[in-house]
Order: C-alpha cells, then sequence, then structure tokens
C-alpha cells in the first residue's frame, strides 16, 4: 500500500490515521533499517509526521543491525487472549492478574483470571444488571462460535471495558487457529483472528483496551484478496500483498524492520525482516502476482548482488525461489523472473542472464565443467561473453558456444595488439602451449619479410618477438617460451649503450650488442648486473650465457665476472644467523622477523654472545651482536632439561617467543610493556599463579621482588622482556620446572636469565615485536655442523 523500498518508513497519513477512522496496519511498524541492506526505492518517500492523538502506535526508529528491539508490527503472535503467559483482552498493560478478580467457574486448563480487578462493592441491582450483561454475551459468543464451528481454547472473560466479553477458541481438526470472539452491548459479538495479520495489529494495540475499542465486523476478504476489519474506532486492512509477505514471514518467524512497500512494478509488495532482534542477517520478503512471496537475504552476498543489479526492477526483476545453499563448493544460488544469481566463495556472487543461463544449466551449472561463474557478461571486441571457473560462454550467431579460458582471452590479446601494431597474421593460433599461452606469427606487413611472433599469457599479457633479430634467434636457440627464459614480459628494447638491445623474460633478460652478441642472464645474475648499472656499468655486456657448476651460478661480462649467491644476487657473510635461511639450527624458528641467539661456546660457563637477526626474504641478516653476555652462574642445561629453580642458577636452553617487556618506563617497544611499581612481583610459589605477574605488597620467597630489583644500584630490571620458558603461548606452565627468566640488564652471572648492558637491552626492546624469538643454548646443541 506504500511507495517506497523495504527501507522507507511510513508516511505521515499513514502514521498518523485518517480522518474518516481508517487506520492502516502499516502506521505501526517500525522506521527503515540501513539503506545500504535495503532495495532502492522505486518512488521517493513522503516526511515522516508525528501522528494525531489517539492514532495508531507510531512508527519507533530501527536499530541498526544486531541492536535489540521490541517485536514491530506483523510479527508472530504471542499467547492469545485468555491464556496465562499474555497480555489478553480486557487489560490495559501487560500486569500479574490481580488478586481480586472474580471466578465464577474453575478455570479450565490454559486459562487465566480476568486481569481487570474484581470491583468495589456495590448495591445489589447493579451486580445483577452486570451479570445479566455477562450472560448475554456469553449467549452471544457462543452462537457465534457456532455458527463458525469453534471449539473453546479457553474460558470467557467478560467484565471488560464497556461491559464486553470474550473467548479464544480453536478449530478442528488441525486445533491451530485461534479466534477471540469479542462482544460489548455497543458492538455485538465478532471474531478477530489472532493469527491473522489484521490480528497481530489489534493484539499489539492492546486488544478491546486500545485504540481500534471492539470489532463491530468479522474479517472480509474481497474478491482481490485484500481483508479488511471495522472496529468501533477505526479499521485494519492489509492488501493481497501485504498479506503474502506477512504470511511468509510468520511462517519462517520473522521480524520487520520497516513498513511494506507495495509500490513496486506490477503491483509488487516488499518488507524487510531480520530472524531475531540480535541477528544483523536482514531478509526482505518480495512478492507479486506472476511470482508469489520469496526472500532475498540482502546481508548475504547474493542479496548484494542484486542490489546491485537493480532490484525487482533491475535486469533479474522479482525472485521466484528462495536461496538455496549447500551446493558444490559451498556454494548457494537464486531464481529470479529473468535469470540467477549464483554465487560461490571462490567466484563471489554473480548473475547469469540469457542467453547464458539455459547454455549453463544444459552443462549442468555449477556441477558440471563450467563450475560456478566469474564474473558477469560483457562485450569485448566485438563478442558477447561470460567467464565461468572451468570456461568461457560466446554468444554468437549460431547460439551460445564454450571456449576454453586462455584460448578465448588468448585469441583476444593477441588479435587487439596485432590491430594496436598493424601487423598481418601469418599462420593460425597455438594456444596449446606451455602455462596456458598463446602464440601467433605475424610480418609487419604484406610484403614484409620478418617475422614477429606475438605470445600471450594471462600473467604476461601479449609481447612481441622479432624471431629474425639476433634477440629473437637466441630466444629460439634456448626452446622458445619452454627453456630457461619463459615467455616475455616485455617488447624488445633498442638503441641502448654500443647499439645494443634488452628484451626481458619470466626468468631472466637476453642482451645483446654488436660487439658482445646476443646471451642470456637468468634472475641470480641479471639483478646483481642491474644493481651495477647494468650495459651502462663497469662490467658492460655479457659475452656469454651463464654456466651453474656445483651449485653456483657464474657470468663472464666485457668488464669481469659475476658469482650468484645462494638466493638473490646479495650474498650475506656466514654467521649465526645465515645459520637460520640454511636451516642449520636445531630449534624452531617459524620464519619469525626477529630472531636473537644466546649462546654459549660450552656448557658450565655463564659467559654467552647475543646476536640480533632481521630476516630479509627467506634468509637473515645480522643486525648487531654483542659478547657482553651472561647466563645463569651454573650455565645451561642440557636440551629438554628442566632449569629448575632459580637458586640452582641453570638457564634453560630451547626457542622461546617474547611477547611483553617490563621496566622503568617505556623505551618505545613494540611488546606489550609494564611500567614496575611498588607492589610488582614474580610467582616463584608453586600454585595457580607461578611463573607469572602478580602485584602484592606482602613480600615471600621465592617470588621476585621486581621493584626493588630495578631500584637496586645495579638497576638489573631497569629494562627487561619476557622469555616464554614454562608459559603460554610457547607452552602450559608446569609448576617446580623453572620461573622467571627474562632478558635484563647488567651483565653479571645470572639465577637463569640472560643479561646484557643496558644499552643493549633498550636497543632490543625499541625494534622487537611480540612473537619474535629467542634460541638459548650452547652452540653444539643450537647450529648443525
Amino acid at each position: 500500500m506504500l511507495a517506497g523500498v523495504p527501507a522507507q518508513a511510513a508516511t505521515a497519513e499513514q502514521a498518523a490515521g485518517t480522518a474518516s477512522g481508517q487506520v492502516t496496519a502499516n502506521a505501526t511498524t517500525q522506521a527503515s533499517t540501513d539503506p545500504a541492506f535495503e532495495p532502492a526505492p522505486s518512488t521517493e518517500p513522503a516526511p515522516s509526521a508525528e501522528p494525531d492523538p489517539g492514532s495508531a502506535s507510531p512508527p519507533a526508529t530501527e536499530p541498526a543491525p544486531g541492536g535489540q528491539t521490541a517485536p514491530a508490527t506483523g510479527s508472530m503472535p504471542a499467547t492469545e487472549p485468555g491464556t496465562a503467559e499474555a497480555t489478553e483482552p480486557g487489560t490495559p498493560a501487560p500486569a500479574e492478574p490481580s488478586p481480586t478478580a472474580t471466578q465464577t467457574d474453575a478455570p479450565a486448563e490454559g486459562a487465566v483470571p480476568p486481569s481487570s480487578a474484581s470491583p468495589s462493592p456495590a448495591p445489589e441491582p447493579e451486580r445483577s444488571q452486570a451479570a445479566a450483561a455477562a450472560d448475554d454475551g456469553r449467549g452471544a459468543i457462543e452462537a457465534k462460535a457456532e455458527e463458525l464451528d469453534l471449539v473453546p481454547h479457553n474460558e470467557f472473560k467478560c467484565e471488560l471495558a464497556g461491559g464486553g466479553c470474550v473467548r479464544t477458541y480453536t478449530a478442528e481438526p488441525e486445533g491451530t487457529k485461534r479466534i477471540a470472539i469479542y462482544w460489548s452491548p455497543a458492538s455485538g459479538a465478532h471474531a478477530v483472528d489472532l493469527r491473522h495479520y489484521v490480528g497481530s495489529i489489534f493484539k499489539q494495540a492492546r486488544y478491546e483496551a486500545g485504540e481500534y475499542g471492539y470489532p463491530v465486523s468479522d474479517l472480509v476478504v474481497d474478491g482481490a484478496g485484500n481483508a479488511s476489519q471495522t472496529f468501533q474506532h477505526g479499521r485494519i486492512s492489509a492488501t493481497r500483498g501485504e498479506l503474502a509477505v506477512d504470511d511468509r514471514a510468520r511462517g519462517l518467524r520473522l521480524l520487520p524492520l520497516n513498513d511494506f512497500n507495495c509500490g513496486l512494478p506490477d503491483g509488487g509488495c516488499v518488507r524487510s525482516y531480520k530472524p531475531s532482534a540480535s541477528s544483523s542477517r536482514v531478509i526482505a520478503v518480495y512478492w507479486s502476482e506472476d511470482t508469489g512471496a520469496h526472500t532475498v537475504e540482502l546481508t548475504h552476498a547474493l542479496g548484494k548482488a542484486y542490489r546491485a543489479a537493480g532490484w525487482e526492477g533491475g535486469k533479474l526483476g522479482y525472485p521466484t525461489s528462495d536461496m538455496a545453499t549447500g551446493l558444490k563448493g559451498k556454494g548457494a544460488r537464486q531464481n529470479f523472473e529473468h535469470g540467477q544469481i549464483a554465487y560461490s566463495p571462490a567466484t563471489g556472487a554473480v548473475p547469469v542472464l540469457e542467453p547464458f543461463l539455459a547454455a549453463w544449466q544444459k552443462r549442468s551449472s555449477q556441477d558440471g565443467t563450467l563450475g560456478y561463474p566469474k564474473g558477469q557478461a560483457r562485450t569485448t571486441a566485438g563478442a558477447l561473453h561470460q567467464p565461468y571457473q572451468g570456461g568461457v560462454l560466446v554468444a554468437g550467431s549460431a547460439g551460445v558456444s564454450m571456449q576454453e579460458t586462455h584460448v578465448f582471452y588468448g585469441r583476444q590479446g593477441l588479435d587487439a595488439r596485432a590491430k594496436q601494431l598493424r601487423y598481418v597474421p601469418v599462420n593460425g593460433y597455438n594456444c596449446n602451449l606451455a602455462g596456458s599461452g598463446c602464440v601467433r606469427t605475424y610480418k609487419y606487413s604484406s610484403t614484409s619479410t620478418a617475422r614477429v611472433a606475438l605470445y600471450w599469457t594471462a600473467k604476461t599479457g601479449a609481447r612481441a618477438v622479432n624471431l629474425k633479430h639476433a634477440v629473437g634467434r637466441k630466444f629460439a636457440g634456448v626452446r622458445y617460451e619452454r627453456g630457461v627464459m619463459g615467455y616475455p614480459t616485455s617488447d624488445m628494447k633498442c638503441g641502448l649503450r654500443g647499439s645494443g638491445c634488452v628484451q626481458t623474460f619470466q626468468k631472466g633478460q637476453i642482451s645483446y650488442s654488436p660487439a658482445a652478441g646476443a646471451h642470456t642472464m637468468t634472475d641470480r645474475i641479471l639483478h646483481s648486473w642491474k644493481a651495477r648499472g647494468g650495459q651502462n656499468g663497469a662490467l658492460g655486456y655479457p659475452i656469454q650465457d651463464g654456466a651453474t657448476r656445483s651449485g653456483k651460478t657464474t657470468q663472464v661480462f666485457q668488464g669481469g665476472s659475476l658469482v650468484a649467491a645462494n638466493v638473490g644476487a646479495v650474498m650475506y657473510p656466514k654467521n649465526e644467523c645465515w645459520a637460520l635461511g640454511a636451516h642449520k639450527t636445531r630449534y624452531a624458528h617459524y620464519w619469525k622477523d626477529r630472531i636473537s641467539f644466546a649462546v654459549s661456546e660450552k656448557y658450565g660457563t655463564y659467559k654467552a654472545s647475543f646476536i640480533n637477526c632481521v630476516r630479509v626474504g627467506s634468509v637473515y641478516r645480522q643486525e648487531w651482536k654483542t659478547t657482553k653476555a651472561t647466563v645463569g652462574l651454573s650455565g645451561f642445561k642440557k636440551p629438554g632439561v628442566a632449569s629448575g629453580h632459580t637458586m640452582y642458577r641453570w638457564s634453560p636452553q630451547g626457542s622461546f617467543s617474547v611477547t611483553e617487556a617490563f621496566g622503568e618506563g617505556n623505551p618505545g617497544t613494540g611488546l606489550a610493556y609494564r611500567k614496575l611499581n611498588s607492589r610488582s612481583q614474580w610467582s616463584g610459589t608453586p600454585g595457580s599463579g607461578y611463573n607469572m605477574y602478580f602485584e602484592s605488597s606482602f613480600n615471600r620467597w621465592p617470588d621476585e621482588q621486581m621493584y626493588n630489583i630495578m631500584r637496586a644500584p645495579t638497576g638489573d630490571y631497569r629494562q627487561g622482556a619476557v622469555i616464554n620458558y614454562n608459559r603460554p603461548p610457547d607452552s602450559p606452565i608446569r609448576q617446580g620446572t623453572g620461573f622467571a627468566i627474562f632478558l635484563h640488564a647488567n651483565p653479571v652471572p645470572t639465577y637463569g636469565c640472560i643479561a646484557l648492558d643496558l644499552s643493549n637491552v633498550t636497543k632490543y626492546l625499541k625494534t622487537a615485536k611480540p612473537g619474535d624469538r629467542i634460541v638459548m643454548g650452547v652452540r653444539a646443541d643450537i647450529f648443525k655442523s
């Protein structure tokens, strides 16, 4: 009945009701939800207005997805009138039954006492008149129930406002209906279907005690399927579309977010809902005469694609099914009047329209060789096509055909580049190359004798190789794209020093000069050569191809030779950091960005070196090193042996993470930092807090008084980092196996910690990040030979 979309709030007239007393169901609904989740309006909405006194409940502002909200108009009806757990007719607001309420008979199962209090004592004639009125009401209600062939569901409730009565009935054999029959002297006996949309609005308005009063007619459904019911103070009505949308939402137990929008194309209706008050999902229920009522989950990728396609007014039209999930590859799809949207986590949600829909379905849709669509249909170089996981559908004069992905795009790429360069083809396409590549040979003009090969791959695009030039002949001599160079990644560039030319390929470069000839350079050598100025540097052009012997790659140039490193073109010296990238350590380091070593040369000594290593790709370089480092006075324990109590002064051996630091003030570390105070302690007492920080003014041995150690003249804890030995995240805490293993200042024999001078501890903290690791132990047990 309203123009707009699921997101649109009710108009001013609908919010306030009409002068004649006709009140639509839409006036009690909530305001719109986040427009990012809802269909775009078909028409510009009228501004909202304050309702007149006595009108239906005003619209409430809709919460953002996930917020709490009370069920709004159209929500699933709660218990019916006369039952114990619901507010019932005759009760102006939810309340417990009055202890003085009157019951003339023992209540039937499920019945409740009247919610209105017993009347104050009054003269006997008045009570007799009330009783007589109640008898009239009961009789009228029973007659109405017999007329409708209903079965009582609970007891009569009389003494309602205006001397009225009500009783709730059900219908056999299903027994699922809830029909409240009301009677008052002023209105007569009429039925309200509490599980109908009209009944839910009546209930939300507090039944007969609310703004509508008693029903003065039964529910009327016209020939078009529209429903309405008249009450003492107004009328509740709904169109066929509203009823269909509401009925579907009730079946799914959805809560409305905004008003109906029945101003859609072809008389369609839509309303937005969510599954619960706390849910962030938004579901639109659409209805049209031709399609019926179906849901679209607007917060799902499929619903977002529907929105991008223009909702029901776009190229897809109305939904003709709900979304089907659990398809191949955790996919989903939904049918619409003019196509389908298919979704998978790998491809996203993509519309499939004719002429491709029928061709895709003929090939078993997502279960066939094509798989899911990867992009929308588009026209390139005059060809209408749509890409899929397993190929491309192409529309032509003879219908829709399927081509392999690389064949279709390869041909298009080659044709486009040839047209740009004005090349004339010499032979056909060859798209059976390694790596899904394509090639075709061309010449510069119809009379040219030159031969140019255009190569294409999805990664490199279309690139030209002059097969008559020395660079092209060298490329042919190393087996074209199948050899050490791979596919070209650029065209040939000439006019360089000494009349030279170069062309880059996937795995290196071919360089040429008249004096040196054409030679290949693989990536290892190429990087170092370019870093030294390439052909313009002291090395000049290569005079031979690279050669690999005994794991070393070398190449001779006009001005010298190059030897490639194990990784890249720069060699770092062989040291403790090199051992990390060379897999020469016995302890896992998990390829963290920074690994530090605390290394003693033998057992039984507290003297050690501390080396800080930083990862560069798959290798590590030494950042700094100090030989002025100490560990526990007794040295390191053997691998896998616990360090034990600090009084024995052993250091544990192994690889441990570093996640937090402490001291007198944060020096700018990336670790979680704790500034010590007079209550700061570290527990060495077995129990739930063992090997953990805590604060207490009570001091006991062997707990460490961290603040006192920091304030001592030696300043051991002026700066420090916690080494996660015998504690999470590296391992669960085991009682008695060792505690308080830190990196701290004052390099003298320790109780098990690593100690450096304060400047180096500070240097370490300034570059440390959570997850950095310290590998500590005796050299022979840390490094492999």
